[in-house]
């Protein structure tokens, strides 16, 4: 009352949208901030991918081909010639088993570790020639023997690996790096020569003692995985890998002699992602 039409125009009409929009703004600010520190206190980001794993767990059975074939040849002076004794090594394939671990350091790259570890049995063929005592250079052949020995190979893997992401579930990794075997391997450590007395002196034969080597070999490997993850946390894998490394081994007396360690690995196992 007592206010003219203009007065109510300018005083009242022209502030109260902003009266009222205005508080309706700052409480959508509010809200928008509190539901951005949740997400943040729960590290979690609203329409974003979830982090990659960042370490992979493997758990295998695997199977390794045969090591190579490897011969030891020593010498030693007998009625005033050398008698010479040679040992070949067949060794058999064997089951394996295999525990890795990768660490990813980004989306593609990661570097790992791998344990493997395999008993396989050696059969090994012993033969020697033997001076004659009566006559120079006219040696005496002794019938072959077998011997029934085993080797142990105990591998640590480091790797660098690379992962190919196939569909959203499969992926190839490709690994590559050093490879340090323990080698245990059954030898001959001391031949005996038994008969060759008068008045038969082509009777002869060898006697071979063995005894347990144990040295370490270095080397390298390169892999391939092919993982398939049933959820996000596990999943199944089958891997080849190809690890060699080369062995001294100790002889009769200060030779040595080299042996091949390692082959191709072929497995499958478990895959666990964390």
């Amino acid at each position: 009352p007592g206010a003219s039409p203009l007065s109510v125009l300018r005083g009242v009409s022209p502030r109260a949208p902003s009266l009222t929009i205005r508080p309706m703004l700052v409480r959508r600010f509010r809200l928008t901030a509190i539901i951005a520190v949740a997400y943040a206190a729960m590290g979690v980001a609203p329409a974003a991918a979830q982090e990659p794993p960042r370490v992979t767990l493997q758990l295998n059975g695997a199977f390794q081909a045969a090591p190579p074939t490897f011969t030891s040849v020593t010498t030693q002076r007998v009625y005033g010639e050398e008698a010479t004794f040679a040992s070949m090594h067949s060794l058999n394939d064997g089951a394996t088993a295999d525990v890795g671990m990768m660490l990813h350091l980004t989306e593609r790259l990661a570097i790992g570790a791998a344990f493997t570890w395999m008993q396989v049995d050696d059969t090994t063929s012993v033969t020697a020639t033997v001076p004659h005592p009566l006559y120079y250079e006219i040696p005496r052949t002794v019938e072959p023997q077998t011997l029934a020995l085993t080797r142990e190979e105990r591998a640590v893997h480091l790797s660098v690996a690379w992962r190919i992401p196939l569909s959203e579930r499969a992926e190839l990794t490709v690994s590559a790096g050093p490879t340090c075997i323990n080698v245990a391997q059954y030898t001959v450590v001391q031949y005996h020569v038994a008969g060759g007395g008068p008045p038969n002196f082509d009777q002869i034969a060898v006697e071979a003692e063995t005894g347990k080597q144990r040295r370490n070999a270095a080397g390298g490997h390169i892999g391939f995985d092919l993982v398939y993850m049933a959820t996000r946390q596990v999943g199944f894998g089958y891997f080849v890998r190809f690890a060699r490394a080369t062995a001294d081994l100790p002889g009769l007396g200060e030779t040595t002699f080299r042996a091949n360690a390692g082959n191709v690995h072929t497995g499958a196992g478990l895959r666990f992602r964390f």
